[in-house]
């Protein structure tokens, strides 16, 4: 069985998820075996989503459920496309870079203000990635306005359990598995299509725990960025959803710990999507990101750092 939580376009998807997702106790130790569960939560299309003001906004309750302590970051580069000359694509390098230079830094301890009953997140990132040159199975139920493959979600889930066995990668509730399709690929699920319905999602899945499906931002309906610091639209956009799907992985991992009012389209991150009033995002390393402010308690506003 299966969950997500997504970056959402349509408002009737969102109602229809929270209709279809109650809620199920979990113990709040970060040790716990996670559980698999069903139904969908999702990132919103740039274009669609209105801004919650800092003014406005609620800030977010936890409700039981565990965080991430010591977050762990399993990256999955599925398709031969992702390599070229042998070399990671830039897409892929600016994302791993990312990775490399957010854990330490004022940005990343916005989350250390989270917690469950077994204390604050760390400001720190245990991560890892893989390149999977094989390419996904893939149908056409997503083709329309581009002519693009699709990858089922299912294929996803399955390439990440084939990772974490060839991997030897740990499966508990502080490790999320982010895996990214080819780049020319659409995601699908039961909720609709990525560029169409969504840009990501995250959620859990039997076997594997906390998982992201990290759907390629090939066109502009899910890029809406001001800036373009990596000099090419298509990595920085990429960073930005997954900036977003990090955080809300980490401070919600089984979609029962921390979220707003709004219940589970009301994240650390939902909170201030396509949000960038702070500018760019300065982190190690010499790194400069384009990616949206995350929502504070402190703050009681969306922010890039917290002191």
């Amino acid at each position: 069985m299966k969950r997500f939580r997504w970056l959402l376009f349509q408002p009737f998807l969102l109602a229809l998820f929270l209709l279809l997702a109650p809620l199920s106790p979990v113990s709040a130790r970060a040790g716990s075996q996670p559980v698999a569960r069903q139904n969908p939560h999702i990132v919103i299309l740039p274009t669609n989503f209105q801004h919650v003001s800092p003014a406005a906004a609620s800030d977010l309750s936890y409700h039981g459920g565990p965080v991430e302590e010591t977050p762990t970051a399993h990256v999955i580069f599925w398709g031969s496309s992702w390599l070229n000359a042998g070399r990671l694509i830039k897409a892929g390098r600016v994302t791993s870079h990312f990775f490399e230079d957010a854990p330490g830094t004022a940005y990343f301890n916005i989350l250390t203000q989270y917690s469950d009953g077994g204390g604050a997140i760390h400001n720190q990132l245990n991560f890892s990635s893989v390149v999977d040159t094989s390419n996904p199975p893939t149908d056409s139920n997503c083709q329309g306005m581009y002519p693009n493959s699709t990858v089922e979600d299912s294929s996803l889930q399955a390439e990440i359990r084939a990772e974490i066995t060839a991997q030897h990668w740990q499966v508990n509730n502080s490790t999320t598995f982010l895996v990214y399709p080819p780049p020319t690929d659409f995601v699908h699920n039961s909720f609709g299509c990525s560029e169409q319905q969504y840009c990501a999602y995250h959620g859990t899945g039997s076997g594997i725990g906390s998982y992201a499906a990290m759907a390629f931002p090939f066109s502009s309906a899910c890029q809406g960025l001001p800036q373009s610091p990596s000099g090419d639209i298509f990595s920085d956009s990429l960073v930005n959803v997954t900036s977003h799907e990090l955080f809300e992985s980490i401070t919600d991992p089984l979609l029962n710990a921390w979220y707003g009012s709004g219940g589970l389209s009301d994240e650390i991150g939902d909170k201030c999507a396509y949000n960038f009033s702070a500018g760019l995002t300065f982190l190690n390393n010499g790194g400069v990101y384009e990616v949206q402010t995350e929502y504070s308690n402190a703050a009681h506003a969306c922010t890039n750092h917290n002191p």
